[in-house]
């Protein structure tokens, strides 16, 4: 497999990026190396145009001239997004379930400003980013939405994602933050919500996950 200049610029490394590697070698060579990307199935479309309208987006990914209407990017996806396949589209009975879900009270919503932040984070060796739904730094509170499948508390206490984005706010501001996971139920937009606090003693173990993909990725083992 041909190798790559991965000091070419600085990089942060996500979640996403790191964990990719951690789930597929191969799959990480795909996608940040070669840079190919499968284009967005309708479920990770559905909760790409949910996480939009939470964060109250503005202007259309495909146009930024173009004003975002989340409830007219569920009928014309194509026209707000880029690599979208033709003849995605989603009924009013999606809008309903979704705007449930935007009304619920067990949806906290934060303000546009502390939506769709991105925490970077330069530590000795490798530099990371977390980008969260939302960040209000005045609670020290990390809110992620999940839409699709329920979510439950095992699920919750022990998924990695949440980890690393306390890991990394922790990291930066030197105080563990709360985490709350809002899990919509696609299927008929419930909501139900867990508020979380980890330990330091769990940083251990992502710590190793971390520097594990961060090595293969320098030394471009992708086999």
């Amino acid at each position: 497999m041909p190798k790559s200049n991965n000091s070419a610029k600085k990089i942060y490394y996500s979640y996403s990026r790191l964990w990719c590697y951690l789930r597929d070698p191969e799959e990480y060579y795909t996608k940040y190396v070669m840079g190919l990307w499968d284009p967005p199935n309708p479920k990770m479309l559905l909760g790409t145009i949910f996480s939009d309208a939470y964060s109250q987006r503005e202007f259309s990914e495909k146009d930024p001239s173009f004003a975002y209407d989340w409830k007219l990017a569920l009928k014309h996806p194509e026209k707000y997004y880029k690599s979208v396949p033709e003849g995605i589209t989603y009924t009013l009975d999606y809008e309903r379930k979704m705007n449930n879900a935007l009304e619920s009270q067990n949806m906290v919503q934060a303000k546009r400003k502390e939506c769709e932040q991105t925490i970077l984070l330069d530590l000795e060796n490798l530099s990371l980013q977390a980008k969260n739904d939302a960040y209000v730094e005045s609670k020290n509170l990390v809110i992620e939405n999940k839409y699709g499948i329920p979510w439950n508390e095992e699920r919750v206490n022990t998924d990695d994602q949440l980890t690393f984005y306390s890991y990394v706010v922790f990291k930066k501001f030197g105080k563990i933050p709360i985490v709350r996971l809002q899990s919509v139920n696609s299927a008929n937009g419930s909501v139900q919500a867990f508020e979380i606090s980890k330990k330091e003693k769990e940083f251990e173990e992502l710590e190793k996950k971390i520097m594990y993909a961060y090595n293969g990725i320098q030394k471009e083992i992708y086999d």
